[in-house]
């Protein structure tokens, strides 16, 4: 009995964990968009175990606030999350906290801590690193210098200082079966998370030459019940609506998992109609497998995406990505077909071999998906980051490719930062074809909006209400007589002609929907994204009548009483519809009861 009280005294000191996002300035808000999941894992595996974990997320740290709270603390070992993007900011603090609390351990982990342990441990203040998974891991290093149990020697998976000397332990096999780590505690969050998400699997069957895995190409999975029980902790824990992404990096990895993991989620969505999700998926597994994409609808996916990153063959061979154009083209087909409701596909520019006329075949490729999927498909594109622990990062002039900024200190690959340029792109070049690229898949957007299905129209402007926008739904937003319809429609009072009976329509009142319009001698003109509806003068004198303060019937008689070219109210009635039923395919007119 003493000994184990003795053992949870020396547990009482804490472990600090930090998440350091990169903020772009575009929002003051310190809260990351997004918690990085395997810290998060890594916190509830060790408070599990009966160690005191706070978990810190930001993007705009203050020192002095982080001095504040170490020093009102006991605080044993501090770890950090690490990758390209944020390891120069993470360098700067680790000095601070040393300098300043030289007793603390700080630990290193993530993708670039596994990929450059070394020159990390050399360039940093840090005392260890953990390569690739953590659990066991830092269950290992905690149990040293909580419990003096072990030895740094003998803990796989880790490089550290010895004195003068660094030293790198053999790697830890990765862990076998996921379901033996416990289901993620979102107590441990400082915050609430906005769009949870939930990762059913880890590692990648693929070996795409541009990405780095950091928890290996050997994909695990966890079981689908272990899956559904986190997944019914979430549901527990959050009001509709709720949105959620799985985060995998191909959850169709094995597709009669997935079915099985769909079919599941369907019974929840069965009493939570206000649940939804996102996944990522691949086109030649959807193309091989074209049922999961109707499994995955059924069961409320509401946003997919894949990488496509470019139409040319060459290139794709290269990325080593196993899909083709006509693979992409099918299952883009296959996906309207099935009625998914937004589409995301990427395009990297700037890759292996990249010429002006490659980046020009995956703009006309880019443009023509858009057309077979008007109101549905989003574009990205980025250009390449070379990462290290990739071909394209470690060896890059086999690939014609010229980084710009060395592997330690590169920016946010987002907006017009590049990494590196190539061969015969130089960055002026690079830069000028993606801004054309971007530029042209906005005006292909803009000439498809045209063509989006009503009910598609009708879904974009509901969606928003249950925390679900798309770049379609600001692009058409913008239309003030749209949102003036969907918002008109978002209350009882208000009916579109197709939800009306003709006989109906006496007791309502029209009310169109436009409010900016070109008044000229011959009539109204309504503009649509750029498309003009030309009323005649008859036309313009309904729409001038349809403000919201007449009644149907009402308007039929002063159209009797100013065009005496009509015989009886049933030939005005007749035409009157017939104009509202042509306004309403621009979303021009709406009816209110009072």
């Amino acid at each position: 009995m003493d000994e184990t009280k003795n053992m949870w005294n020396k547990k009482r000191d804490k472990i600090f964990l930090f998440y350091i996002e990169c903020g772009d300035g575009l929002t003051p808000s310190r809260k990351p968009d997004d918690i990085q999941i395997g810290l998060l894992s890594i916190g509830t595996f060790l408070k599990e175990k009966g160690y005191q974990i706070r978990l810190f997320t930001d993007r705009y740290p203050d020192l002095d606030e982080l001095k504040r709270m170490i020093s009102w603390s006991r605080v044993r070992i501090i770890g950090f999350y690490t990758a390209t993007d944020n390891i120069y900011r993470i360098i700067e603090i680790t000095e601070f906290i040393k300098k300043t609390f030289p007793k603390i351990i700080i630990v290193y982990g993530g993708p670039q801590a596994t990929v450059r342990p070394l020159e990390l441990l050399q360039e940093s203040f840090a005392d260890i690193i953990v390569r690739y998974e953590g659990e066991y891991t830092m269950l290992d290093l905690v149990n040293y210098y909580f419990l003096k149990e072990g030895s740094l020697e003998n803990i796989a998976g880790i490089t550290y200082r010895d004195g003068n000397t660094i030293k790198t332990n053999p790697d830890r096999p990765f862990i076998e079966n996921l379901d033996d780590l416990p289901i993620i505690d979102r107590n441990l969050l400082p915050y609430k998370e906005d769009y949870p998400s939930i990762l059913t699997g880890r590692g990648c069957p693929y070996n795409c030459t541009f990405c780095f895995q950091g928890t290996g190409h050997y994909y695990r999975m966890r079981s689908v019940a272990n899956v559904m029980k986190e997944l019914d902790s979430l549901l527990a824990r959050y009001d509709d609506p709720l949105y959620i992404g799985f985060t995998d990096d191909t959850f169709i990895a094995d597709p009669e998992r997935t079915i099985r993991l769909c079919r599941e989620i369907k019974k929840r969505k069965e009493f939570r109609p206000g649940f939804h999700w996102y996944a990522e998926t691949r086109a030649n597994i959807l193309y091989q497998y074209p049922e999961l994409i109707r499994e995955m609808k059924e069961a409320g996916l509401k946003f997919m995406q894949f990488g496509i990153e470019s139409a040319n063959e060459l290139i794709l061979k290269i990325y080593k990505k196993m899909i083709t154009p006509e693979q992409v083209e099918f299952v883009i087909k296959k996906c309207v077909e099935e009625d998914i409701f937004q589409i995301v596909v990427s395009f990297i520019l700037g890759g292996p071999f990249e010429t002006k006329e490659t980046i020009e075949e995956s703009l006309n490729f880019a443009k023509k998906l858009i057309r077979l999927s008007p109101g549905r498909l989003r574009i990205l594109n980025g250009s390449l980051t070379p990462l290290p622990g990739t071909p394209l990062g470690d060896e890059p002039e086999k690939y014609d490719i010229i980084p710009i900024a060395p592997y330690m200190r590169v920016g946010s690959a987002g907006g017009r930062e590049y990494l590196s340029e190539t061969v015969k792109l130089k960055l002026w070049e690079l830069d000028e074809l993606k801004q054309r690229f971007s530029k042209e898949v906005v005006n292909t957007m803009n000439e498809e909006i045209h063509n989006i299905p009503v009910h598609q129209v009708e879904k974009l402007f509901t969606y928003p209400a249950e925390g679900m926008t798309s770049m379609w739904y600001n692009m058409m937003n913008n239309c003030i007589a749209l949102r003036r319809y969907f918002n008109f429609k978002k209350h009882p009072l208000y009916k579109s002609i197709k939800e009306l009976k003709d006989e109906e329509l006496e007791k309502y009142f029209p009310q169109r929907t436009d409010t900016i319009f070109q008044i000229t001698p011959d009539g109204i003109i309504l503009d649509r994204y750029g498309k003009n509806y030309k009323l005649n003068s008859f036309e313009t004198r309904m729409f001038q009548l349809s403000g919201g303060k007449i009644k149907f019937k009402d308007i039929v008689n002063i159209i009797l009483e100013e065009f005496k070219n009509f015989s009886s109210p049933d030939q005005v009635r007749e035409k009157l519809i017939k104009f509202y039923r042509e306004l309403d395919k621009i979303y021009g007119i709406i009816f209110a009861k009072i």
